[in-house]
């Protein structure tokens, strides 16, 4: 689906869930994923799968890959206090929005020695260069990394000459 699920709220105050185009046309893309998260992927589509057995005729058929229970939109606020009590347990400040798990994505992937047009591409950055100003800080360190690299290399080279 190449849609957006959004809470609206109409000019009578009345808030309703609906489908709305992504902001941008970037946010339309594939997007790799880690191994662990496409398997964790399959089995909630077989717990899906269950349960629309189970549920038969009442179940909402809209292809939401979370749904609540029957098939139905999971609200964004549901899904966002669900994810705060997978963050304690995780042992994540509760405070953390979700927004910033994916900075921390972002800087993980930087850290790791992503190329930062990979890690832009991947997060969606209308260019390369509003990732590295984004995430300078880590950049910065990236290099301090590199130079101890540069010298170890040296420092084995110059080593191995004697």
């Amino acid at each position: 689906m190449s849609n957006a699920l959004q809470s609206v709220r109409d000019p009578d105050g009345v808030t309703s869930l609906r489908l709305v185009d992504p902001k941008t046309d970037r946010a339309r893309r594939p997007v790799a994923l880690p191994k662990i998260t496409v398997e964790r992927l399959r089995l909630a589509k077989r717990e899906q799968a269950a349960r629309r057995l189970l549920i038969g005729t009442a179940w909402h058929d809209l292809n939401f890959v979370c749904d609540s229970g029957d098939g139905s939109p999971f609200h964004p606020d549901s899904f966002a206090k669900a994810s705060k009590r997978l963050m304690r347990l995780a042992g994540i400040d509760p405070r953390t929005r979700l927004h910033d798990c994916r900075h921390a994505v972002a800087t993980m992937m930087l850290e790791q020695g992503v190329h930062p047009a990979v890690a832009s591409a991947m997060l969606g950055h209308s260019s390369v260069a509003f990732t590295m100003d984004t995430y300078q800080d880590v950049l910065d360190q990236m290099t301090e990394q590199a130079a101890t690299a540069l010298d170890d290399a040296f420092a084995a080279g110059i080593s191995a000459s004697k």
